[in-house]
């Protein structure tokens, strides 16, 4: 399959695991992509520069918002895809910045997908991290024009909601393998910024009455199989 991509890390707060994300990524990257340019590529999701903090900055492409407006989850990872179609990679490879790669993790990642490359695949999730660590087809956003809705799912729930859509739009949601091959230190986000954890904690149990309204139930409980959500998705 085509190796020309690079990987992608929303960055919010905690940058000792920012570096550590980094420097446990970028050997596999130099192994395993042909990308010419800088291989990582950061989304600065804060208020200050950090580009003086970055550990190996040579090969870190650093990407911030105009005027420093705070940006959902949903609108990181329509970002992300944008940013590698219009780049011409195939896929576009993420993981979380309070996560950690072992040795093998992008080999993994890259070996299971090359027999379904060419096939009707929407994300593959790596290491069994699920969305902690995935590459995501960007074939499915553009082909479909289905985007993550930050209006609907600004942060939480918006992965199910996407996940179920690729299902009913007959894109398959795919694991590399069931060895782990990330250390992920959980909610480090909500755990580490008050403010937004305080929001967040206003915020979920509307987040989970909306995907019910949609599904009919919470996740692993969906009633709905309509693959326009409910008249959230314009039909075709």
């Amino acid at each position: 399959m085509n190796k020309n991509f690079q990987l992608y890390i929303p960055y919010a707060c905690n940058i000792d695991a920012l570096n550590r994300a980094i420097n446990s990524s970028l050997p596999q990257m130099k192994e395993w992509s042909t990308w010419e340019g800088k291989k990582i590529v950061v989304l600065n999701d804060t208020p200050n520069p950090i580009n003086h903090l970055i550990e190996h900055i040579e090969d870190v492409e650093i990407f911030e918002f105009p005027y420093r407006i705070k940006m959902t989850h949903a609108q990181q990872g329509n970002w992300m895809i944008q940013d590698a179609y219009h780049k011409g990679q195939p896929i576009c490879l993420t993981i979380h910045s309070d996560a950690e790669m072992l040795d093998g993790a992008i080999q993994d990642m890259i070996e299971r997908l090359e027999p379904v490359y060419d096939t009707k695949w929407g994300v593959q999730f790596g290491g069994a991290g699920w969305c902690v660590f995935a590459a995501y087809n960007p074939k499915f956003f553009i082909e479909e024009d289905i985007w993550w809705d930050p209006f609907l799912f600004p942060f939480y729930y918006m992965d199910n909601h996407m996940l179920r859509l690729m299902y009913l739009w007959g894109w398959e949601v795919r694991m590399a393998s069931d060895k782990v091959t990330i250390k992920h230190k959980s909610s480090h986000y909500l755990k580490e910024d008050p403010v937004f954890g305080r929001k967040n904690a206003m915020a979920f149990p509307a987040h989970g009455q909306i995907y019910t309204n949609i599904w009919g139930g919470l996740p692993g409980a969906e009633r709905s199989n309509d693959k326009y959500a409910n008249g959230t998705l314009p039909r075709k």
